[in-house]
């Protein structure tokens, strides 16, 4: 399966403001660089991501980059919103999984008391314990017995 490049920072980033008269004047000149950009327009990328850098920017796309990371795909076609639910997914998806072997070996090895999904589990809620007798309990199911029947 082919991998896609970045597209660029337009996903992520406003577009930066169009070029006023002597911006526009002074690009197009220069020699190329080894990115097939010119000399120019490469001090201009650096100028931007040097302001970008100032304001925190590049913390951002270092963290759109390790979420990417968690999910194993390129960042490229998705919003750090998309990224971000596909890494709180994968992150359930491998809670329910270690839950349960932690719940059946639990259970294995307990005798008084019997555990749940949620008792391992940090994105499900505990359901509240009942403290019933054995008498109490017992007698509940025989009430319910009779109700059956």
């Amino acid at each position: 399966m082919p991998r896609h490049s970045v597209r660029g920072n337009r996903v992520f980033y406003p577009v930066p403001p169009a070029k006023t008269g002597r911006e526009a004047e002074g690009s197009g000149g220069g020699s190329p660089d080894s990115r097939g950009g010119t000399d120019e327009s490469s001090d201009a990328t650096r100028k931007e991501l040097d302001r970008l850098s100032e304001l925190g920017i590049d913390l951002v796309e270092r963290h759109v980059y390790q979420l990417a990371g968690i999910v194993g795909v390129d960042p490229g076609p998705f919003t750090w919103r998309q990224l971000d639910w596909m890494t709180e997914q994968r992150s359930r998806a491998g809670w329910d999984h270690t839950a349960s072997i932690l719940t059946i070996l639990a259970n294995v090895n307990s005798v008084k008391t019997k555990f749940e999904l949620a008792d391992f589990h940090p994105y499900l809620e505990r359901a509240k314990r009942s403290k019933m007798s054995v008498r109490e309990y017992l007698k509940a199911t025989q009430e319910l017995d009779k109700q059956r029947r």
